[in-house]
């Protein structure tokens, strides 16, 4: 017995020295030599009996919830944030279109705004050219009355006309031609032409007209009676054609209206100046200008060179007169 004890003690001793000893000695049983520590918790987890197929399943179904509880709060947050995000997009998309609306309700008012002023710059415009209109005719109208009531003036004189056709001696040294009665006469188209002379001369008194034959006479100028008849004709054509058609002169737009008052002012002008330039005749003689009145030579080249003034005159009203009896028919 002690032999062993020796034996073993010297086992004991070897097995110390080495040096997987430490790591080893989980397998060398031992005699028990105090009491048995207590128990923790692990320990007797660890000694815990096997978990049965029921607990198994029932702790598989617990960790099944549990994923399933978090992968449904999982989904909760995502459709939360979904939610958001939807809500956010539908509130960006609400204020872009109320934006939008703004703008097209701003745009629409601009719109709105810039139709209105251009019916109102149209309507003005239509009431000025209304105006403006209004203005040509009545204007012209008054022209076409003054003017042919002045040419039937002068109609009506000669039914009182004198015998000595107020001394204008000249109206016998004119005919017609060759064979023909002098203008003296009292056919129709000699005492139409006594009247355009008269109404040529209408700044003369009755002794200014017996002075200004004279002149003619003696100047040997009295083809420039001629010319007073041409333009006198002239004044009876548009004054008459014109007359019978004033009423209808709103049927003309703004521009023919503005030729026609030009062409029929000029003719008033070209005759006015006639008349004025006779006068002067007489008041150049008188005033034996470039010595007309004592010079007969010089009075001949005097009236010839108004002469060729007149029938210019003369020409460019009867052209006048064409255009606006071709033209204005309304």
């Amino acid at each position: 017995m002690k032999y062993h004890i020796i034996v073993t003690i010297f086992v004991f001793l070897f097995l110390a020295c080495r040096p997987d000893f430490n790591t080893d000695q989980k397998d060398i049983k031992y005699p028990p030599t105090e009491k048995s520590r207590p128990k923790t918790e692990d320990s007797k987890q660890k000694e815990s009996k096997p978990k049965t197929e029921e607990e198994l399943k029932k702790q598989e179904e617990e960790e099944l919830k549990k994923q399933e509880e978090e992968e449904l709060k999982k989904q909760e947050e995502e459709e939360e944030l979904k939610k958001q995000e939807e809500e956010e997009l539908k509130k960006q998309e609400e204020e872009e279109e109320l934006k939008k609306q703004e703008e097209e309700e701003e745009l629409k008012k601009q719109e709105e705004e810039e139709l209105k002023k251009q019916e109102e710059e149209e309507l003005k415009k239509q009431e000025e050219e209304e105006e403006l209109k209004n203005t040509l005719l009545n204007d012209l109208r008054e022209q076409i009355k003054e003017a042919y009531y002045f040419k039937e003036k002068y109609v009506k004189n000669m039914e009182n006309e004198p015998k000595d056709q107020y001394g204008v001696q000249a109206f016998n040294k004119l005919n017609w031609g060759k064979g023909t009665e002098d203008i003296s006469d009292n056919t129709e188209r000699s005492i139409r032409f006594r009247r355009h002379t008269y109404t040529l001369l209408s700044t003369l008194d009755i002794d200014e007209l017996k002075e200004f034959s004279d002149i003619m006479q003696k100047g040997k100028a009295s083809k420039i009676f001629n010319s007073f008849s041409t333009l006198g004709g002239v004044l009876d054509i548009v004054s008459d054609h014109l007359y019978t058609k004033k009423d209808n002169l709103d049927k003309l737009n703004i521009s023919d209206l503005e030729q026609l008052k030009n062409s029929f002012k000029k003719i008033l002008s070209i005759i006015k100046s006639v008349s004025e330039m006779s006068k002067q005749i007489i008041l150049d003689y008188e005033n034996n200008k470039d010595l007309i009145q004592t010079d007969v030579n010089e009075l001949k080249s005097y009236l010839n060179k108004l002469y060729n003034e007149f029938q210019e005159k003369a020409k460019e009203a009867e052209r006048l007169e064409k255009f606006i009896v071709s033209t204005y028919n309304p």
